[in-house]
């Protein structure tokens, strides 16, 4: 007889702890801050999941649950520490009747949404990782809420270094960035079969310093021996980079990355969009005050280009006015030569002057 006591009790036990992870598992999967439910619509659930609880069991779960999960007293300091949320929890009210029930994720919607932005323009993620990952990403919002980004696609990639070199290779730079410590490796460039190869045969040695992400690509902004100015590499160029850290082939002020004072125009306080913008398609002269006559109907390509940075000078006439921004020269003439039709360089001479070069070297390519 006290056998099926116990043997009893230790089923209905096993089902309470099965009901709890019922209940939990219906709020996170169908409840959100916009999506609450009632205990009614609750046991709706539970019954179509094969349980017939009745609303006094309910409540008494939820209650459990809400223990055990939840602070016990709610303050500003710890809102965000609650994960089942009721009408009145606030006010640290627990009422008898339970309602506007829901589970507070951890990730809100739109932050969901931004992970899987990321990870599907990841240079280090291949597409069916990617589509793994984001279908784990997504369960930990509301399944039942849709994600916009849904039919986002990737574009082909065409680096033929494999994901695993490039992310080892950001691990190997990044832990160089924060110990101090200088690198080497190999920079490369494709050949007509298709196929990296080195630029040179010795390794470049360089003082790493930042990690920038542009235009779907990982770029690396350090200091090249012996010269004194900025470098810009693209890591997914780079093979068998290894960190000077422990190196005992040379003496400590060899391995150690030179100060961030030392470099020409480099940043000792990284603002990386001020940079990219001084430095746009990674252009690495020394940015400059440059004047540009555009058109005034297209300054929705110079905010693509140049965000807010550019200063409005004067108008020139009914269609043009005249701008100035702070940019890589080099970068300026690429520019002004792909928009052409809208955009002149003024001043500095030196820059329109290696724009007119351009121009003349393009001509001749063309017999014009």
């Amino acid at each position: 007889m006290q056998s099926e006591k116990k043997s009893t009790s230790k089923s209905n036990q096993t089902n309470s702890i099965i009901r709890a992870f019922k209940i939990l598992k219906i709020l996170k999967e169908q409840t959100d801050k916009e999506n609450s439910m009632t205990q009614n619509q609750i046991l709706d659930k539970l019954k179509a999941m094969g349980d017939t609880c009745d609303l006094k069991t309910l409540n008494k779960t939820l209650r459990v649950l809400i223990e055990f999960f939840n602070p016990i007293h709610y303050s500003e300091e710890n809102r965000n520490s609650f994960r089942i949320i009721f009408q009145g929890y606030s006010d640290n009210k627990y009422k008898s009747r339970l309602t506007n029930i829901y589970y507070n994720h951890e990730f809100s919607y739109e932050e969901i949404c931004n992970l899987i932005e990321s990870i599907q323009f990841s240079k280090t993620v291949d597409t069916k990782t990617a589509k793994i990952i984001i279908k784990k990403v997504k369960k930990l919002i509301n399944t039942q809420r849709s994600i916009d980004i849904n039919e986002i696609e990737r574009v082909p990639e065409f680096s033929t270094i494999r994901k695993e070199e490039l992310r080892e290779n950001l691990g190997i730079i990044q832990k160089a960035i924060e110990n101090k410590y200088k690198i080497m490796f190999y920079f490369n460039g494709y050949n007509h079969n298709k196929q990296l190869i080195k630029v040179k045969e010795k390794k470049y040695l360089v003082s790493p310093y930042y990690v920038v992400a542009y235009n779907n690509r990982y770029y690396l902004i350090s200091n090249t021996e012996p010269y004194n100015n900025i470098s810009i590499y693209r890591i997914d160029l780079m093979t068998e980079v290894e960190s000077l850290e422990g190196n005992r082939e040379y003496d400590i002020k060899k391995i150690s990355a030179r100060a961030k004072k030392e470099i020409k125009a480099l940043p000792v306080i990284w603002q990386a969009q001020d940079f990219m913008l001084e430095h746009m398609n990674m252009f690495y002269d020394d940015p400059v005050e440059i004047r540009l006559k555009v058109k005034n109907n297209t300054y929705t390509y110079i905010h693509d280009y140049f965000g807010d940075k550019f200063k409005f000078k004067r108008n020139v006439d009914d269609n043009h006015d005249i701008i100035e921004i702070t940019c890589s020269p080099n970068a300026v003439v690429h520019f002004s030569m792909q928009y052409s039709e809208y955009v002149e360089v003024i001043d500095p001479l030196d820059v329109r002057n290696m724009v007119i070069e351009s121009i003349k070297k393009m001509c001749k390519k063309y017999e014009v």
